[in-house]
């Protein structure tokens, strides 16, 4: 479960980038196995034409590549500092606590970490109450366009609130959550692994 949390940044990525892609849901088995070999085979096409067409270092991901290939208007804003650095603090610090609940999900009650658990919570609560101060009405998290920082909020605030609820106390938060979830590119991702959601650990909420 903790890979597809950490693949669905790049397939987001990429969903924003392909939306004219035919839709498709993976109803079963067979179609789900195939429906990953292509998204494998787009990530490979991808990570090809950006390496002819640039240099890359190893520490390259995904996201820097495809700020890198973009050559819409708003590539400035996906690769300003501001963006870089609202995007890691998603990675760092909603991201990252959010795993260690989830991942204590599927502990057996003898191997289960009380401390961590309480500490991750904990540092959600604070990004939650800094996200709060940080983010007006209408803004997307590093201004007034879609950047990659909204991609790495996606999945980090979507599977957070379902382990640790955002709650009333963050209304901007709340909203900010609703609108990356409302964006088509992220509706879609959200919607194609529906099938799925049985397999998180100790069941998914019945909402989003």
């Amino acid at each position: 479960m903790d890979r597809q949390i950490k693949r669905t940044g790049p397939s987001l990525i990429l969903t924003e980038a392909m939306l004219r892609r035919p839709r498709r849901r993976a109803d079963t088995s067979n179609d789900h196995q195939e429906y990953l070999g292509e998204k494998r085979r787009g990530l490979t096409r991808t990570r090809q034409k950006l390496r002819h067409r640039y240099t890359l270092t190893p520490a390259c991901s995904l996201p820097s590549d495809y700020s890198r290939e973009s050559v819409r208007s708003n590539s400035r804003e996906q690769g300003s500092t501001d963006s870089g650095k609202r995007l890691r603090f998603f990675d760092n610090y909603v991201m990252s606590p959010m795993q260690t609940l989830v991942s204590d999900r599927m502990r057996t009650e003898t191997e289960r970490d009380a401390k961590g658990v309480a500490d991750a919570r904990k540092m959600l609560d604070v990004a939650y109450g800094w996200l709060e101060e940080q983010l007006t009405p209408q803004a997307w998290a590093s201004g007034s366009t879609f950047s990659l920082a909204d991609c790495s909020a996606a999945p980090a605030l979507f599977y957070a609130d379902w382990v640790h609820p955002v709650g009333d106390q963050f209304p901007g938060v709340l909203a900010y959550r609703g609108r990356v979830l409302a964006r088509p590119s992220v509706a879609r991702v959200v919607d194609e692994a529906r099938p799925f959601r049985k397999l998180f650990p100790q069941g998914a909420p019945d909402r989003d």
